[in-house]
């Protein structure tokens, strides 16, 4: 744990390790220095247009589903989301409405679910949860780059493994939808990615620790600074 003091009061405790998320995880991952920004300044973050189309897809995809609303027609789930959004992401609306109708139009069992689990300090939120009585998969949506749900396996099994802890349920895959691009892709939840995910957690967990009794942040300077909401706070980056 952290502390600021001003003439030998404390005027502010921190710990960077409180009430992680798979948001504050892969931030740490791709940037401790984002992470200590992102920690120290939580309302000085400026989003940018890539981030702000994201999080307005998601908003769209998410009211869809409201109340577990269920489709059975391509037509049905484009006339919704032109309620929810008739001004813009037509093109998405349309992609969408499409992988539905490939999948059959799933039973969904939940939406945008937050769950927190108290023995770890650790908050995660799922977009969707399909489940036809037999098999239950959990969905997130991605804006931006084409990738595979492997890529995402950190996330992806850090969502499963904290549902099952909490409902025990079992959730049987994990996939992503990709919406700029209309395609999903899916992976098996195992034993063994659980048990990986969980040693990356610690893993991690002991990286954000020294870094924090060491209080240096690292910062990796990448292309995707560009993109990154803290930028401005960052010296390396405004070198």
């Amino acid at each position: 744990m952290g502390q600021l003091s001003l003439f030998g009061n404390t005027v502010k405790e921190y710990n960077y390790t409180k009430r992680l998320s798979k948001s504050k995880l892969n931030c740490f991952i791709n940037c401790p220095k984002q992470f200590q920004l992102m920690n120290d300044n939580p309302k000085e973050g400026i989003p940018g247009p890539a981030l702000i189309k994201g999080i307005k897809v998601h908003d769209m995809f998410d009211k869809l589903y409201d109340y577990k609303k269920q489709y059975n027609s391509k037509e049905e789930i484009i006339k919704k989301l032109m309620e929810i959004e008739p001004n813009e992401y037509h093109d998405y609306k349309e992609k969408f409405a499409e992988w539905q109708k490939e999948m059959n139009f799933p039973k969904i069992e939940n939406t945008e679910e937050k769950i927190y689990d108290k023995e770890d300090d650790i908050v995660i939120k799922y977009d969707r949860l399909d489940f036809d009585g037999k098999t239950r998969i959990m969905w997130d949506y991605k804006t931006g780059k084409l990738k595979t749900a492997l890529d995402h396996e950190f996330e992806l099994i850090l969502y499963a493994y904290y549902y099952m802890k909490k409902t025990r349920d079992r959730i049987h895959y994990v996939g992503i939808y990709f919406a700029d691009h209309g395609k999903a892709d899916i992976i098996k939840v195992t034993d063994k990615r659980i048990q990986r995910v969980l040693c990356d957690i610690h893993n991690y967990i002991s990286e954000i620790k020294d870094c924090e009794n060491s209080n240096c942040f690292p910062a990796r300077k990448t292309w995707k600074c560009r993109f990154c909401s803290w930028n401005h706070l960052c010296e390396v980056y405004n070198k």
